[in-house]
């Protein structure tokens, strides 16, 4: 047995705002409403993505009254090249607060009007387009978000427009301001290479990597700032345990032929709460049944979240010789499920909510085989 869940639970959350609340989403007109300046903007979850003409990013979450970033624009992309890293004009409580130079300013090339309908095949867009200094290095970043999505994608494309294979190192990293809360701790996905600020409450940022070879770090606002301006890699390195002021990035070490344009890519996502998973069950009406015979089963899902989730599909694998018997099914449906594989195969619809801390069930009645023997119906 196999279940299925849908795991943005925060856009069912969406359509029922708009249901009970007379919203409609935004049209691809209302985003462009601050056209040429960078700004995405919907009904969210992500309510305003920003990205300024030399790359500071800014992010708005319907969960928060403050944005996810120190002071607003605390997150940034920067590029190490030729001895010197280029940035944005400021960055709050970052390597290039007013007044100190640490780093030099992006020139900035163009930004695009915010195009698209926030929809999958066609999502929001602003492309950005700046140069570090006379290096012939041209970054193009591209900012993608989909609607009812609690995160958003950037592809950064760095072109050498000059004479020479140049080497750099590419950064994107923020200072977090998750829920409200400049602290948090870290968090690392191994398999991923992801990085994480999470706040007191559980909820997350995580910059995860969609390109091969980049490197993370989290901890102090000023160590994850330090690797830029002293224009080196990050080291793979999180302070994960500690409770403090935190921020978190990924960078990328490459080199740029002549002529050439590299491509590096991430998202950063965000959960409004740590969702756990969904467990499962499976008991048998008895031990034992009499060959030919009728029995069931009842498949239990158990929430261990303080909140709900919402189930899509639960899918059952019957033993061999077992079959479904037609109109038995009770507990979250009463629907027959779609049966295929000869019959083995049983795939029930369930647009239904597990209940906070809940329990749901599914019980449905099967004919045994007329072949005596032991059977085992796994759950997982």
């Amino acid at each position: 047995m196999h279940l299925r869940m849908h795991r943005r639970v925060i856009a069912t959350a969406l359509a029922t705002m708009i249901a009970t609340t007379g919203l409609s989403l935004l049209t691809d007109t209302a985003a462009r409403a601050e056209s040429g300046s960078g700004v995405i903007s919907s009904v969210g979850p992500l309510t305003k993505i920003k990205t300024t003409h030399d790359l500071n990013c800014y992010v708005d979450h319907r969960a928060d009254v403050r944005s996810e970033f120190f002071g607003g624009t605390g997150c940034a992309t920067l590029i190490a090249v030729g001895g010197t890293t280029f940035g944005p004009g400021d960055v709050p409580s970052g390597p290039h607060d007013p007044g100190t130079l640490k780093y030099k300013k992006f020139t900035t090339v163009s930004q695009s009007q915010v195009t698209g309908a926030g929809t999958v095949a066609n999502p929001y867009k602003v492309t950005t387009v700046v140069d570090a200094g006379t290096t012939k290095i041209r970054l193009t970043q591209v900012d993608t978000y989909v609607e009812g999505q609690d995160t958003y994608r950037t592809d950064i494309a760095v072109a050498n427009r000059g004479l020479s294979s140049s080497s750099v190192i590419l950064y994107r990293a923020g200072n977090c301001f998750l829920a409200g809360d400049d602290r948090g701790t870290g968090r690392v996905d191994s398999a991923t290479g992801s990085v994480s600020c999470a706040a007191a409450n559980g909820r997350t940022m995580q910059w995860q990597p969609l390109s091969a070879g980049s490197k993370y770090r989290e901890g102090t606002p000023s160590s994850v700032w330090a690797a830029p301006v002293n224009r080196v890699a990050y080291a793979n390195t999180c302070d994960c345990t500690t409770f403090a002021d935190n921020a978190a990035g990924l960078s990328w070490s490459f080199s740029v032929g002549l002529g050439a344009t590299v491509t590096k890519s991430l998202k950063l996502n965000f959960s409004p709460v740590e969702v756990q998973p969904l467990t499962t069950s499976k008991t048998a009406d008895a031990s034992t049944a009499e060959a030919g015979g009728t029995t069931g089963y009842t498949i239990s899902v158990t929430n261990p979240n303080p909140f709900s989730l919402n189930l899509a599909t639960i899918v059952d694998d019957l033993p061999a010789g077992f079959t479904y018997r037609p109109g038995s099914t009770s507990g979250v449906t009463t629907d027959d499920p779609v049966v295929t594989d000869g019959g083995r195969h049983l795939e029930w619809t369930v647009p239904v909510a597990v209940p906070a801390s809940g329990v749901s069930q599914l019980h449905f009645g099967v004919n045994a085989p007329t072949l005596p023997g032991d059977y085992f119906n796994r759950a997982s």
